[in-house]
């Protein structure tokens, strides 16, 4: 685990000591990988939105290792979804995984986006790197047990429509 890892589980420690001192109840998302619209493309996290934004405008995206890495993205409307369910839940769970529940890899976001532009999408490769793990899907079966919650935009669905927002926005 990283430092951003050990970050959000010290805040979940925060969490339930909170609960347990003053009774407020607490419900804890973790999320995946959201995308969608309205994500900003200009940065180096929100790969959908990075690489669509880079794809409309002719600009290489940057590839680590062979693009097999696999990843695991929700629908930024599914998300919203996800936090109303988890406000309403009365149940005794407060942990929930929120995501897509399936795996993507970075080549299968380049096919992605590649149909939906009709052409290819220039790539810069370099080296892998040693802290991104192959694989990371998250198991959502609690929250869709539990809070009756599950991701219902089509992944390719869902890039389509971030893409065609961003072409309204540059």
């Amino acid at each position: 685990m990283g430092a951003y890892g050990a970050t959000k589980l010290a805040i979940e420690h925060h969490l339930r000591i909170e609960e347990a001192q003053y009774g407020l109840p607490i419900r804890i998302l973790r999320l995946s990988n959201p995308y969608g619209e309205w994500q900003q493309p200009h940065g180096v996290q929100g790969v959908i939105a990075v690489f669509a934004h880079r794809a409309l405008h002719s600009t290489p995206v940057d590839v680590w290792g062979d693009g097999s890495v696999v990843r695991d993205f929700v629908y930024a409307a599914d998300v919203g979804r996800a936090f109303v369910a988890a406000a309403r839940h009365q149940g005794e769970s407060r942990i929930f995984n929120v995501g897509g529940g399936l795996g993507t890899s970075v080549n299968d976001i380049l096919v992605t986006l590649e149909r939906l532009l009709g052409r290819t999408v220039e790539r810069r490769v370099f080296p892998a790197r040693s802290f991104d793990p192959p694989v990371n899907v998250l198991d959502i079966r609690r929250a869709q047990d539990e809070l009756k919650w599950k991701p219902e935009m089509a992944f390719g669905e869902g890039v389509a429509k971030a893409v065609d927002w961003l072409r309204t926005v540059a």
